[in-house]
């Protein structure tokens, strides 16, 4: 039962001026806001606190519907995470992390970039980053839930005055305003923050989104989906419930890009869930669905139209800056048929334009679709990208700020209008032969409208927005046909032309005839060169990236390595090396050395305008080498392909300067003789094992064998072994031998002397007038020791424990204290003395410097 007030408007209503197709018609709020319902005076506010609570609900409902998204996103990337390394959120490291406080923030600043507010990482007195990344689909998430639930909810009754598009407008303003608002301020609260380490090492960072971002934002996506809802809860569904009149031509061009754009994300969609499973497995494809799928597509389909990816940076006085399109240097060689997916979706959607038009479609009309798509596209580049703003502080040593950027390239958005372009010359001159090809079924779906039915709208139950309408006049169904088609001016595409109930109208519009036999033959004519002119650039690239791939020098400079053939490698590559450095350069010395480069492989090639950086990672025996090479383009081959030349690698140096204790002019290397500067000694070799010593000087010397594993590197150059061995001259055990057999021969030819102090002996007899004595020997009484040292340049040989005595007579004198008689004479002493023993020229030792006497 009415309510008095509604039964007083339901009686106005009721008096006012006959209604019927030929009457006048009764004012319409949504035309004639300022018009009021007889028996209503003028509201002081437009809204009821009805609409107020609802509008303050659905902004709640939004908030709610994103939200639980992102618990269910992070609740697979806690498994993923878990499930790829076993490891918890607490990490491994020293750092203390909150897993709780992080598990709980982490939806919430989800849900706030969500809603457009830039993500700000902080560590306290050292910098800061700012990151603008909408997970769009928590976006779409948020939007849907106030749509739907602004469509299905059930509708109270509210004051007629209350549904004019002011009042829809202004409801849907409410709604923003709260979700901004309140998401402004749960970003306030969730903020994740955290110290760790201890004293004046001790650091804290933050984590938070900004608030005045989410405020804003907010604003715009609470307003745009409550607007969406309530439009279409309207009696007359669409724009015009919101007092928006959008040319008929638009409408016409939105509607089919619209249908065009089904199949376009469905192929893109189906590839990057193959690629994603095999890359992320099948829980992180679901985390990027969850989070970012929309901003993917964006991205995938702006490449797949001949588009491109902008990546940037800049900081420090130096930029970067690289766009990646399907024929960028790098691309798998399939992703050229990636321009499917465009090709098919304009087809579709030039044929829905057809369609749906019912008539044909005027060349002049022909900008709008072009239009639609670019601002689309536009739209896309805005919100599908990230850009990241940063800075840095060193204390004393300065601070450094930077930002990066990706997103779809700025060209992107014309190629958009020229695929528009695409569309309207589809529906001008090929839908009809795309109509013919195409399942009856498909073109019944494809054709399909709404027009109005003959029941008429009855009276107070017709809503907008949260509450009803006026009754309005009951108008007699316009026969198909008779009435204003969808698509003509000032009726939206698929919107019926008064605000009665619609019905689906089926069947596609009478077009130019065209034989099904004959269009698939002239459709399949072309379809076959669009598949032989892409097969044949994917030939193209796959024989590029084979036949004359970049990677062919370097494997072919590898291989030869490989085989030992050192002058074939050099032929591909002769470096800047002197003559007089190349002795280890020949066939005969490389053929012979081990660890060669084996099994190689080339894991990376990165191209630029005129050359290449080719990655190779090699075996040698057991241990793995990477080198990178460059090769330049040189010219082309057959027209098409590219020659490529392979840039002479630097040949390693082996520098020996810090393993040598004495000047060194010659080494022998893996048995040859290589000559050296003996102010700085080093050799120059290919990648191997080489085995360094020095020239044979004789038994009595010794030099140890240092070895080196030399990789591709000009620096990647491996000493094996002791590392504090020295390149140098030792004594050899038979060298000791000989010394201390030389030092007895030395004593025992001092022996042999009668004199008192034999020349050059380390003993002497100092007693008084014994160069006086007579028939005088020297013999040993106590056999000495003989004990050789390895003192580098030279042996010392130290005698110890030994006594000699000088025997013999001593003749009559003639001092006051000389014998009368002559006596025997006896004079002993203790051997104790060193020498020192060296080689010689002639390769013996001698005797040199650094005798003394104990």
């Amino acid at each position: 039962m009415p309510l008095p007030d509604e039964a007083a408007h339901q009686t106005a209503s009721l008096t006012g001026p006959p209604v019927g197709p030929t009457g006048p018609a009764v004012p319409d709020p949504a035309q004639h806001p300022s018009s009021t319902p007889s028996g209503h005076a003028p509201r002081p506010f437009p809204l009821s606190r009805t609409q107020l609570a609802n509008a303050a609900a659905r902004a709640g409902i939004g908030y709610a519907g994103g939200l639980v998204v992102a618990l269910g996103t992070v609740v697979l990337l806690g498994i993923s995470l878990s499930t790829s390394d076993g490891s918890s959120w607490a990490g491994s490291s020293g750092v203390s992390v909150d897993g709780l406080g992080a598990t709980l923030t982490l939806p919430f600043l989800i849900v706030s970039m969500a809603l457009l507010g830039p993500l700000n990482a902080s560590l306290v007195g050292q910098g800061s980053v700012s990151v603008f990344l909408a997970p769009l689909s928590i976006t779409v998430a948020v939007m849907a839930a106030i749509l739907l639930w602004t469509v299905v909810r059930p509708r109270p009754r509210v004051p007629a005055d209350t549904t004019t598009p002011r009042s829809l407008w202004l409801e849907s303003l409410v709604s923003g305003v709260v979700l901004g608002l309140g998401g402004a301020l749960l970003a306030a609260i969730f903020r994740y923050s955290q110290s760790t380490g201890d004293g004046m090492f001790q650091y804290a960072y933050t984590v938070s989104t900004n608030a005045a971002g989410v405020f804003a934002g907010g604003i715009v996506v609470g307003t745009v989906a409550a607007a969406l809802g309530l439009g279409i809860r309207s009696p007359r569904p669409g724009l015009t419930a919101l007092g928006l009149t959008v040319p008929a031509v638009l409408r016409r061009s939105a509607d089919a890009l619209l249908v065009g754009a089904a199949p376009a994300a469905a192929l893109t969609l189906a590839v990057l869930l193959v690629v994603g499973i095999a890359r992320l497995g099948l829980v992180g494809t679901i985390t990027g669905l969850l989070t970012v799928l929309p901003n993917v597509l964006a991205l995938a389909l702006g490449i797949a139209s001949l588009g491109g990816i902008q990546a940037s940076a800049s900081g420090g006085g130096a930029t970067f800056g690289q766009a990646v399109t399907l024929f960028s240097d790098g691309a798998p060689e399939w992703a050229a048929l990636a321009v499917v997916i465009p090709v098919v979706a304009a087809l579709v959607a030039g044929a829905r334009l057809r369609l749906v038009a019912r008539a044909p479609l005027p060349w002049s009309e022909a900008w709008a679709t072009p239009v639609v798509l670019a601002a689309v596209t536009l739209l896309a580049t805005l919100l599908s990208g990230a850009r990241a703003v940063g800075s840095a502080s060193a204390g004393l040593l300065g601070s450094a700020a930077g930002e990066a950027a990706l997103h779809l390239t700025v060209w992107t958005v014309l190629v958009a209008a020229a695929w528009g372009l695409v569309v309207e010359v589809v529906a001008r001159r090929l839908a009809p032969w795309v109509v013919a090809v195409l399942p009856p079924r498909l073109v019944q779906v494809l054709s399909t409208t709404r027009a109005t039915t003959g029941r008429p709208v009855e009276r107070g139950s017709g809503t907008a927005g949260d509450g009803p309408v006026p009754a309005s006049p009951a108008v007699q169904g316009t026969p198909t046909g008779a009435a204003p088609l969808p698509g003509a001016d000032g009726v939206p595409a698929g919107v019926a032309p008064s605000g009665n109930p619609t019905t689906i109208e089926a069947g596609p519009p009478a077009l130019p005839t065209v034989d099904r036999k004959k269009a698939l033959i002239v459709l399949g004519a072309v379809g076959a060169a669009i598949v032989v002119v892409g097969g044949a650039v994917v030939a193209r690239n796959v024989v590029a990236s084979t036949v004359y791939s970049p990677a062919l020098p370097v494997e072919a400079y590898l291989d030869a390595l490989e085989r030992g053939d050192a002058q074939a490698a050099l032929a591909l590559a002769d470096p800047d090396v002197p003559n007089s450095e190349r002795t280890l350069l020949t066939d005969e010395v490389y053929r012979d050395v081990t660890e060669r480069p084996a099994g190689a492989k080339v894991t990376d090639i990165e191209r630029f305008e005129d050359s290449a950086l080719v990655t190779a990672t090699y075996d040698q025996e057991g241990r793995k080498s990477t080198q990178t090479f460059t090769v330049r383009r040189t010219g082309s081959q057959l027209l098409v392909f590219d020659r490529w030349e392979l840039v002479a690698p630097e040949v390693p140096v082996v520098d020996l300067s810090t393993m040598v204790n004495q000047p060194l002019t010659t080494v022998v290397v893996n048995g040859h003789e290589v000559a050296v500067d003996a102010s700085s000694p080093s050799f120059r070799a290919l990648p191997g094992r080489w085995e360094v010593t020095l020239p044979d000087v004789g038994e009595l010397q010794s030099a140890p064998t240092l070895t080196f594993t030399v990789a591709g590197g000009p620096a990647d150059v491996s000493p094996q072994g002791n590392g504090d061995q020295m390149l140098a001259y030792t004594f050899t055990p038979a060298a000791l031998e000989a010394a201390e057999q030389a030092a007895r021969e030395a004593l025992d030819a001092c022996l042999a002397s009668p004199e008192a102090e034999p020349e050059g002996c380390e003993f002497a007899d100092y007693s008084y007038r014994a160069e006086e004595v007579t028939g005088a020997t020297w013999a040993v009484t106590a056999e000495p020791t003989f004990t050789a040292t390895d003192d580098g340049p030279s042996i010392t040989v130290d005698v110890r424990d030994g006594k000699v005595a000088r025997t013999g007579t001593m003749p009559p004198g003639d001092g006051w204290f000389a014998e009368t008689e002559p006596k025997p004479h006896s004079f002993e002493r203790d051997l104790r003395y060193s020498t020192t023993y060296v080689i010689g020229r002639d390769g013996r030792l001698e005797i040199g410097e650094g005798i003394w006497d104990w």
